[in-house]
């Protein structure tokens, strides 16, 4: 370690939206202290996620099998421990993150701090009353930042960065030649819950305008292994500039191929934080969740969010994640025009 270089371990699983939160906010924080080294401890699927932070180690947790349980997170304090951090920033705060606070404290005598999730305001802003007002919630990005204040490090989140750059592999590059002389968009029409993903046959008639309106241009269309029946759907016009890449594409091969992306079309998912992450201009779709909630995109232009009609259901947002919907307003994504969706696509390009 260089001479008085200082070392934060990051603490943060749950979702891959949650985690790809925590790039930029790192990114910052790095660029700002240049005497700090930080390990992230997070689910293993997301290691490629942090490959382009300099000074920063990763630790895979399986909470599955090598860290399942009480005796896991005992474990996993115990290899924590050895890793020496000199500070703890804990991003998650849920149950399993403060027994691990808690069993760490016997091993070590270090500054710890926990994310303010403000839940309060959030439950405020989800409740079924129709009457309710709408007003901009601190962002989780803001959120973990204050983390790593606490601790007592410098960090603005205005400052400029330089996003992480990839070079295409054989495998994208292939790919990628599909598009060429064409515009190159990603859309990813699915999102864990059904009240926050746009209706396959709306994104059918979206996609059917861009080619009427736009035709020099190419669709790559994300999603997972489950999604490849429903994506072929989609697939129905001017195929040779549609390809899906679903199952086809490891996450690092997919950070590259959207890298290059001039815009990306996506629900309140993961692939909007990607391609936020990377500096793609998104165009997002929301129905039960809402971007008030402190979820948005990071440095998205708020005008590209698209949400659907309040005026019809007063009552949204219903969740901060769409696990939760409001009765009645279960087809609420029904009510973004597509041709709204294509019109903002089009002025974005």
């Amino acid at each position: 370690m260089a001479e008085n270089q200082q070392h934060i371990l990051v603490y943060r699983l749950s979702s891959m939206g949650d985690v790809v939160m925590t790039i930029p906010v790192l990114a910052l924080l790095l660029l700002q202290n240049p005497n700090l080294k930080l390990t992230v401890v997070s689910r293993p699927e997301f290691e490629a996620l942090f490959r382009q932070l300099p000074r920063t180690a990763f630790f895979s947790v399986d909470t599955i099998e090598n860290y399942k349980g009480l005796s896991g997170i005992f474990k996993l304090s115990v290899a924590i421990a050895k890793i020496k951090p000199d500070y703890i920033a804990d991003l998650h705060c849920v149950l399993r993150s403060k027994i691990l606070k808690f069993f760490l404290k016997f091993r070590l005598a270090v500054p710890t701090k926990s994310i303010e999730k403000g839940r309060g305001d959030k439950k405020k802003l989800c409740a079924n009353n129709p009457q309710k007002k709408l007003y901009q919630l601190k962002t989780t990005f803001e959120r973990y930042a204050d983390v790593f204040r606490a601790l007592g490090f410098d960090l603005d989140l205005s400052s400029e960065m330089t996003y992480p750059s990839f070079r295409l592999s054989q495998k994208t590059m292939y790919l990628f030649s599909k598009s060429e002389n064409l515009t190159a968009i990603g859309i990813a029409p699915f999102a864990r819950y059904t009240a926050k993903t746009y209706p396959l046959q709306l994104m059918q008639k979206v996609i059917t305008q861009l080619f009427v309106q736009y035709p020099n241009m190419h669709i790559y269309l994300f999603g997972g292994k489950s999604d490849l029946e429903k994506l072929q759907q989609l697939k129905t016009v001017n195929q040779g500039k549609i390809t899906i890449i679903a199952n086809e594409l490891d996450l690092n091969e997919e950070l590259e191929l959207m890298s290059n992306l001039k815009l990306m079309l996506s629900m309140d998912s993961a692939n909007m934080h990607l391609a936020s992450m990377l500096g793609v201009p998104v165009v997002s779709l929301w129905g039960a969740t809402h971007p008030f909630l402190g979820f948005y995109g990071w440095r998205q232009n708020p005008n590209n969010a698209i949400c659907a009609d309040r005026i019809k259901y007063p009552a949204l947002p219903s969740s901060v994640n769409g696990s939760k919907v409001h009765p009645g307003t279960e087809n609420c994504m029904e009510t973004i025009d597509p041709m709204d969706v294509v019109k903002k696509i089009i002025e974005n390009l």
